[in-house]
């Protein structure tokens, strides 16, 4: 372009214009995707209020509620015995207590499981 041609004026109107129909389209796309976005968030709530909560474990009997609480019972007291062996540094005694617990607790789970293995 030579120096002495000079570019035509543009009149502002015609920029204001060209900017707002930058702005509209935009504008529409901001509320096309908070749409989209509403739409997913409404789905999921769909979604989540229709899970089925799991049944609850079917209820003990008293004889294995009494099992349940004497195996309780034993850990909770070998657990202190575990304790004051170890604050007295008997590291062994308290180990091989540690293991009894272990053997307890895993019988507590077994009784505590609603299903047979």
């Amino acid at each position: 372009m030579s120096p002495d041609k000079q570019l035509p004026a543009v009149p502002l109107l015609l920029v204001m214009a060209v900017v707002l129909q930058h702005i509209y389209i935009l504008l529409f796309a901001i509320v096309f995707q908070v749409a989209d976005l509403d739409r997913k968030v409404r789905r999921g709530r769909e979604r989540l209020e229709q899970e089925v909560e799991p049944a609850p474990p079917p209820p003990i009997s008293a004889e294995k509620a009494e099992q349940l609480s004497v195996l309780e019972q034993k850990i909770k007291n070998l657990l202190e015995q575990v304790e004051s062996l170890g604050e007295a540094g008997k590291v062994d005694e308290a180990e091989a207590l540690m293991r009894k617990v272990l053997q307890i607790f895993m019988l507590l789970i077994g009784l505590s499981e609603p299903f047979p293995h």
